[in-house]
């Protein structure tokens, strides 16, 4: 989808968006607050089970370790998360995983997601060849994805209507749904959220 269609939307289906995320992720953003908050200062069991419960982390238990030792250690290189997480079992190359880490590290990088994925139109995984080719496959679709954020948030259109969606989002929850416990919410997540809505508002 271009990004004059998905700012039309975004504009036209405001309410709808609205809807779907006081519907189904309102906690979405406590929780996501609580996991920045404590990213790094308090990485305990809570921190890790809730942080794999809210990611969807699914994973075997060697590489759950692996991922938040990666995690606490600020890992922000791409094709290190991949392929480290990968040699364990030679296993899955966990693209929406990385992309995940790297957000926790640093909030202004977009996060991979099927849904997110398909309103974009993003490049799809593909599983058949060598190891190198499917790594390549991933950083170029995680280039993609960083592309199009980039494109959008720069966009003075698009920054006002993530400022109409932070207003409506701070009347529905208060200042603290918007800010909590040191973690706000970055344009970059407030997009991604954004997307995702968007997908079920259209898949009515």
């Amino acid at each position: 989808m271009k990004n004059e269609l998905i700012k039309l939307l975004l504009e036209r289906c405001f309410t709808d968006i609205v809807v779907q995320l006081s519907d189904n992720n309102w906690e979405h953003f406590r929780d996501y607050f609580f996991i920045q908050s404590n990213y790094k200062t308090n990485m305990d069991d809570k921190f890790k089970s809730k942080f794999s419960y809210f990611y969807r982390l699914r994973m075997g238990a060697r590489q759950k370790e692996v991922f938040f030792n990666l995690l606490e250690n600020g890992e922000n290189n791409f094709s290190k998360i991949l392929e480290t997480l990968y040699k364990i079992n030679n296993r899955g190359l966990y693209l929406s995983f990385a992309s995940k880490m790297l957000h926790t590290v640093d909030n202004s990088l977009p996060i991979y997601d099927n849904n997110i994925a398909f309103v974009l139109g993003l490049p799809e995984q593909n599983n058949k060849g060598s190891l190198e080719t499917k790594l390549q496959n991933r950083k170029y679709i995680y280039q993609e994805l960083n592309d199009r954020f980039k494109a959008l948030l720069v966009d003075s259109d698009v920054q006002s209507i993530l400022s109409e969606y932070r207003q409506e989002i701070n009347k529905q929850l208060g200042v603290s749904g918007i800010k909590s416990g040191g973690a706000s919410l970055s344009n970059t997540k407030l997009l991604d959220s954004l997307l995702w809505a968007l997908y079920f508002v259209l898949a009515k």
